[in-house]
């Protein structure tokens, strides 16, 4: 056979083979008993094999009817567990993020366990991006801590940052580092898509940050990060990327100096009344820490 037979036929054929009678079968599948005569006659037509012995008020299954019916039965019934199965499932639902990758990576991942844990029932579809937010993408949620991103959005602040001066244990000379003026020795890590947080840090200290010309410039917050850990210079980072490095000892903070407001995070969505998956993970997500 070129082509597989339909499963409505086996289904006609199983009811009249377990029943005995078309007209059963027309009544429990709720057709006519025309309608069950027809199927059968062209099953048995793509069989070449007679199913059924036709009588007056009866039909009887020939050989080949039985053990196609021993056949497929085992076979419908596995498919009716299945369904039920499914259909006894609880639907999953999904919110969809996009957020900044380092803001991903360091903060919401090692989170979301407790989203889940919270929400059983509700699935995380997280995406990453950089720059602008792209309003043509069906995102439930936009992440984002610079205004100048936020397409004309209104966002919903939900965690304020604070940064610090940090470097690595091992770095050259760090532990003689008691002044901020004395980063005139160091290299300092610099961070083209945050060239925020020098100057803020500068300024909580009251220090002209022009004076301090040592430097290595890098795309990313990711890649700071990185080059602090390699003792490549010293950086001001945002704490919630680096909590757990530094309360590891794989960097320090070797001023001690209080941190430093740099921003905020903010929720943003096209949506008009976010509800459902989107509403939740909206509530936890202001009370997360």
């Amino acid at each position: 056979m070129a082509r597989p037979i339909p499963l409505g036929a086996l289904r006609v054929f199983e009811s009249a083979a377990r029943l005995g009678s078309f007209k059963l079968a027309a009544a429990e599948l709720s057709v006519t008993p025309g309608a069950i005569s027809r199927q059968i006659a062209a099953l048995e037509l793509r069989l070449k094999r007679s199913l059924f012995e036709r009588r007056n008020r009866e039909v009887k299954l020939t050989q080949a009817g039985r053990g196609y019916f021993n056949e497929i039965r085992p076979a419908l019934a596995c498919i009716d567990v299945a369904s039920q199965k499914v259909a006894q499932r609880p639907a999953r639902r999904t919110v969809c993020v996009d957020a900044t990758p380092t803001f991903a990576l360091h903060w919401l991942i090692p989170r979301l366990s407790d989203f889940n844990a919270s929400h059983p029932g509700v699935d995380v579809e997280l995406s990453t991006s950089i720059g602008p937010l792209d309003r043509t993408l069906q995102f439930d949620w936009f992440i984002r801590r610079d205004p100048s991103h936020f397409r004309g959005l209104k966002g919903e602040a939900f965690l304020t940052e604070h940064a610090r001066l940090v470097a690595s244990p091992a770095l050259k000379g760090i532990r003689r580092l008691k002044r901020p003026a004395h980063l005139a020795q160091h290299r300092l890590i610099t961070i083209k898509a945050r060239t925020d947080l020098w100057p803020t840090w500068f300024a909580a200290q009251s220090l002209d940050g022009e004076h301090f010309v040592n430097r290595i410039d890098l795309d990313q917050t990711i890649f700071a990060i990185q080059a602090a850990l390699e003792g490549l210079g010293v950086a001001v980072l945002p704490e919630l990327f680096v909590a757990n490095l530094l309360k590891a000892g794989s960097l320090v903070c070797p001023l001690g100096e209080a941190p430093v407001v740099t921003g905020s995070y903010y929720l943003l969505t096209l949506k008009r009344q976010p509800s459902g998956p989107a509403a939740a993970f909206r509530e936890w997500i202001q009370r997360a820490q």
